[in-house]
């Protein structure tokens, strides 16, 4: 299962996947290329369209687990919203 998949509903699966463990992990600094990985893969050239929305999707998703996790993320929620944005 990943973002790249051919399959819609493994994309869309791998992208609740990501946020649920961006949430533990942005906190703790132990994924900290998460926000900018998602953001380049949703905006790059030459990467499939399905890729690209499923990062927006991981993006937007994230965006939701922060906002409602601890408020020590806020810095990671605003740099998730100007990705997605």
């Amino acid at each position: 299962m990943s973002l790249s998949s051919a399959a819609p509903n493994a994309r869309q699966a791998a992208a609740q996947a990501v946020a649920k463990v961006g949430k533990i992990e942005l906190p703790t600094r132990r994924w900290p290329e998460l926000i900018e990985g998602l953001a380049n893969a949703a905006f790059a050239d030459g990467v499939p369209d399905g890729t690209k929305a499923a990062s927006v999707t991981a993006l937007g998703y994230l965006c939701e687990e922060i906002v409602r996790g601890d408020p020590c993320c806020g810095v990671q929620a605003g740099a998730a919203v100007a990705a997605a944005a």
